[in-house]
């Protein structure tokens, strides 16, 4: 998270927003399960399971659109042809 999305403020770290009082937490709670979704994904990459690693992939970039969560599902189903 780069900004609050209440007031925009600039995030600095804590969950709440140091402008407005924003409640955050839920929302880093929804981008780290992001983040361990797409490390499940490429660990299920290196594993050899293809069908685990798009499933995680797609969940990651569900929950928190990042480009490096898009990228990975689109590299994963080039190599599924």
């Amino acid at each position: 998270m780069e900004r609050c999305p209440v007031c925009r403020a600039r995030y600095k770290g804590s969950p709440v927003c140091r402008r407005c009082q924003a409640d955050l937490s839920p929302l880093l709670d929804i981008e780290k399960n992001a983040d361990w979704r797409a490390s499940q994904a490429v660990q299920a990459l290196v594993s050899g399971d293809r069908h685990r690693a798009k499933k995680e992939a797609v969940k990651a970039r569900s929950f928190h659109g990042t480009l490096f969560n898009a990228v990975l599902v689109d590299f994963i189903r080039h190599m599924e042809g």
